[in-house]
């Protein structure tokens, strides 16, 4: 797999761009309900029906299983946003600053009446932790993929 990610870089963009949004995608559906799926409920009924034979009803017992339940979506989220930054910018510092004012004032846009949505200090620390670590694995990957060229 290696030798395959290092003929082929956007093989490696591309699993980490879509892989972390595809599993959080998942964990929501089997697992968090909020007023934009309870929504979306009413509004197709073929949702309805995935929601139906894929939610489960998890009460965490744990501060893990919480975490899982209500921050590793976001933290996932901001991964794979933070990765896309660091494609369409070109420059990892600008990108890193880009995903944390960014990822933070979402948060905070929650704060807002009209937005039907919790605010939550623990997303806030679980995006940033997803940005952060998306930029620590895009630097690693430059600076392998710098010297495999210069090679």
């Amino acid at each position: 797999m290696k030798v395959f990610i290092e003929k082929h870089p956007g093989v490696f963009w591309y699993m980490n761009v879509f892989l972390p949004l595809i599993c959080g995608m998942t964990l929501y559906m089997f697992i968090h309900q909020d007023w934009l799926f309870a929504f979306a409920e009413r509004q197709s009924s073929l949702f309805c029906w995935l929601r139906g034979i894929t939610y489960r009803e998890f009460r965490p017992q744990s501060w893990f299983g919480y975490f899982v339940k209500n921050q590793l979506g976001d933290l996932l989220w901001a991964y794979a946003f933070e990765v896309t930054l660091v494609l369409s910018t070109g420059n990892l510092r600008k990108a890193l600053l880009y995903g944390i004012v960014i990822t933070i004032a979402a948060e905070l846009f929650q704060l807002l009446p009209i937005v039907y949505a919790t605010f939550d200090i623990l997303d806030i620390i679980a995006q940033v932790v997803g940005v952060i670590l998306a930029s620590i694995v895009s630097r690693c990957f430059y600076k392998h993929w710098l010297t495999i060229e210069t090679h």
